[in-house]
């Protein structure tokens, strides 16, 4: 997790949900500067005792679910790394990508079936928004795949190590990013329908796309180029 990030000495991390603090103490000892969300004010306490002598380490009591990301980039985190809750893993990890600025890495592990579903290719069956628009801003890859023997308690499902990095420049321009987001709810919402029946108001063939396919089968760069136009249609 930690060479996932790229973490070097004296740079800032973000941690989510450090619990007992396993990830921070390595975070720490790599020479970051860590900043702990944690909810769980008990947690948080913890780490504050387990670890009181040291400067790099600000542990916050909040939901990272209302934390303003943006703030903490603008300042002085520029990378993530965490473990994120699988029940709020996809909604954190949207937040940190829509966040602006953007952090230059993010390495969280979550989910087996959310990372796929972030690093999925057109045409695959996991293939959909979460990808379209993590791909606009970062270059994803799944590192690897943690099996649930791993953990204690033993969860349910399997887990996975995803990597993010930001992009030198996005893919698509920041003020047309809000109309992506609405095309592409508006097209995978019925994802078996063809593009001509989800989206019949948008001009798909002027930038390449045809109609009669279906919203997996359109690459990133189509749906970038659409909503750019879309915006001043």
């Amino acid at each position: 997790m930690i060479d996932s990030a790229g973490l070097e000495d004296g740079d800032g991390v973000l941690e989510i949900g450090p619990g007992l603090g396993a990830l921070t103490a390595g975070l720490l000892e790599r020479g970051g500067r860590v900043t702990a969300i944690e909810k769980d004010g008990r947690l948080a306490d913890h780490l504050r005792r387990l670890m009181p002598d040291r400067r790099a380490l600000h542990v916050r009591t909040e939901d990272a679910l209302e934390t303003d990301f943006g703030e903490l980039f603008r300042a002085s985190v520029c990378r993530v790394a965490a473990n994120l809750p699988y029940s709020v893993g996809t909604r954190i990890l949207v937040r940190i990508v829509d966040a602006e600025p953007r952090p230059e890495t993010v390495a969280v592990m979550l989910q087996l079936e959310t990372a796929r579903r972030i690093a999925a290719a057109p045409g695959s069956s996991d293939y959909g928004p979460l990808a379209v628009r993590t791909t606009a801003f970062f270059e994803s890859a799944l590192v690897k795949t943690v099996s649930a023997t791993c953990f204690y308690p033993r969860p349910e499902v399997r887990s996975a190590v995803l990597r993010l990095v930001r992009r030198d420049t996005p893919a698509i321009r920041s003020d047309a990013y809000p109309r992506l987001v609405e095309i592409l709810r508006s097209a995978f919402s019925q994802r078996r329908k063809k593009l001509s029946n989800t989206l019949p108001d948008l001009d798909l063939r002027a930038v390449g796309i045809d109609p009669e396919l279906r919203p997996h089968r359109v690459p990133p760069g189509d749906w970038y180029r659409l909503a750019e136009r879309a915006l001043h249609a």
